[in-house]
Formats: structure tokens, C-alpha cells, sequence
């Protein structure tokens, strides 16, 4: 544990949000809070380990995942600290045209099977997994 406090809160690590848009991810809940300081004032931020089972950023193993926003409150209110649960990244844009980021919970039988194998060959080292063209159409 470090002397020093982090009144901030910053992503230092793994892809940024915006370049997961569109892929399937598993996220585990390690840490929620609703109402943290960060950068751009207070916000709700969630830790999360981070695993990308397709898109561009497959294979991607993130231990500790800052989301923040209303994508870390969604996630955050979702889950329970511990919850491991597949999701793909969605964004769109407010009425003042500004980004917003969410997900999208996989919880249909057919999604569930064939993101399980994905997740467990990356985190098992077993190497990045990759995804059939013809699979996930429609979820991005």
C-alpha cells in the first residue's frame, strides 16, 4: 500500500473506452464507488478486471480497469464486487453531441456459450482467442 492518497483517478492502463465500442468483454467487479473524485470532478467509477474476448482489442487482460461515468455506475449498480458477467461496449452520442459509453449484458444461452470458452482461453494464457466473422453479428 502506498504512503500517498489518489485523490484522482486516471485510466493508465489497457485500451481506452472508445476503442472498445463494439466488442464483447467480460468484466469482474473488483471495487464500486458511486460518488469518487476524479479528474473531471466527482463521479461514479468502477474497478473492474478487464478481459477482451473480440474486436480489435482481443486477448487484452487488464487486471484493474478504471470505468467511470455512467459506464462505471452501470456496471457498478449491475454487479456485485466479485460479479464476473459478458457484455459488449456500446456507445452514442447525447443532445449536446457528447460521447457516452455503456454495455450491453450478454445473458442469452447462444452468447453466453460462446463467449465462456473465449474468456477462459485468455485468462488461462492459453493465448488470444479469436471470433468467427459470422459471430456476434448484430451485437455491436
Amino acid at each position: 500500500m502506498s504512503t500517498f492518497s489518489n485523490p484522482r483517478v486516471s485510466q493508465v492502463d489497457g485500451p481506452a473506452k472508445a476503442e472498445l465500442v463494439g466488442s464483447r468483454v467480460v468484466v469482474k467487479l473488483l471495487e464500486y464507488d458511486p460518488d469518487r473524485p476524479t479528474a473531471y470532478g466527482s463521479s461514479a467509477c468502477a474497478f473492474v478486471e478487464l478481459v477482451v474476448v473480440d474486436g480489435p482489442h482481443a486477448g487484452a487482460h487488464v487486471p484493474r480497469y478504471l470505468l467511470a461515468g455512467n459506464i462505471g455506475k452501470q456496471v457498478g449498480e449491475g454487479l456485485e464486487v466479485g460479479g464476473l458477467a459478458p457484455a459488449t461496449v456500446v456507445s452514442g452520442k447525447n443532445k449536446a453531441g457528447s460521447s457516452w459509453f455503456g454495455v450491453e449484458w450478454l445473458v442469452d444461452k447462444a452468447s453466453l456459450a460462446e463467449v465462456e470458452p473465449l474468456y477462459l482461453a485468455i485468462v488461462n494464457g492459453d493465448g488470444p482467442a479469436t471470433v468467427p466473422a459470422t459471430a456476434g453479428a448484430g451485437l455491436i
